[in-house]
């Protein structure tokens, strides 16, 4: 890019770029071998990914669609991966002609547009009026996208999408990470851990109906995942408990769902966590049950079940999701 002033003229039908310290002259041949360049790197950026490997959780091999180089990206949503190498990208990421810094997928800077857009109209033989927008690299406090009151649309715009398309937002979001579906009980349903394996097949055993990997919209209108949930009332999580973060989110998670409804929630996990789970968690509307020893598991689901009954006539206000 060039730190000093810039001009922008036509000699001799070429091009010309010229500053204090450079000069470079673009012939018309030279333009359209940049442009197509730029379209093939635009066409490829929205093409499908290709992920060559899987690392690890979270962790993906990936081919550059433009230069064909391998490249490891840590992405949770395969998704979103990129299709191109951050090499290539700091390539495209400038203007064809003044090399000035623009948005990723655009052709020509603001300032290029104006200056030769008769030109280059004509020589491309397409209309860059759309292109003027794009071209604009707004950067900071100055991007609308930061005002208060447009977040507050995008906000509103997303959580009315994702209430009318709840599944599509479970399969996006949820699913389609790096946390892999692999284990299966004797139905053929898949789970993330053979503790959730081991719960589903005790349910199954006892003609428990249940759903598993819910999503349940919070007070706060974010959702939670529940891993079972029985006659739309009861939650059932099956919890490792294992390291400090997993602990920390697991806390929020049953707090969260404990601060916007009355559903009786069953916590299921090994013993030898059960000192801690007492203490993180509050045991007003939460039983705990030990993962091997699940014998007793019907008949707490069986107290649950009177518990909400007798709340719906007691306490008819009290919030009961259902919106599964």
């Amino acid at each position: 890019m060039y730190e000093n002033k810039v001009t922008r003229l036509i000699i001799n039908n070429c091009i010309t770029i010229r500053n204090d310290k450079n000069e470079i002259c673009i012939s018309n041949v030279e333009l359209m071998k940049l442009y197509n360049e730029r379209k093939k790197f635009i066409e490829n950026k929205k093409s499908k990914v290709k992920i060559l490997d899987k690392i690890n959780i979270g962790l993906y091999l990936v081919e550059c669609k433009n230069c064909e180089k391998e490249f490891v990206k840590k992405q949770y949503n395969y998704n979103q991966l990129p299709k191109i190498c951050d090499e290539c990208c700091n390539i495209f990421n400038k203007c064809i002609l003044c090399n000035s810094e623009i948005n990723l997928g655009c052709f020509f800077c603001l300032e290029c547009l104006d200056t030769f857009r008769w030109k280059l109209e004509t020589l491309l033989n397409t209309m860059l009026e759309g292109h003027i927008k794009q071209g604009i690299k707004i950067k900071g406090l100055n991007n609308p996208s930061k005002k208060d009151d447009v977040k507050d649309k995008i906000s509103l715009g997303l959580i009315k999408y994702h209430n009318s398309n709840i599944r599509l937002l479970y399969e996006n979001v949820f699913i389609n990470t790096g946390y892999s579906f692999k284990y299966k009980n004797s139905i053929g349903e898949t789970f993330r851990s053979t503790y959730e394996v081991k719960v589903s097949e005790y349910l199954i055993s006892k003609k428990i109906k249940y759903k598993t990997e819910v999503p349940i919209l919070m007070k706060n209108n974010r959702y939670k995942i529940v891993d079972f949930v029985i006659n739309n009332n009861i939650f059932i999580e099956v919890t490792g408990y294992a390291n400090k973060s997993w602990k920390e989110q697991f806390n929020m998670k049953i707090n969260e769902l404990r601060k916007s409804c009355n559903n009786i929630i069953i916590i299921i996990s090994t013993k030898d966590k059960f000192n801690e789970l007492f203490k993180n968690i509050s045991n007003e509307n939460v039983f705990i049950e030990e993962l091997y020893n699940l014998d007793k598991l019907d008949k707490t689901i069986s107290l649950a079940n009177n518990i909400i009954r007798s709340n719906e006539i007691l306490c008819p206000e009290n919030e009961v999701i259902i919106n599964v």
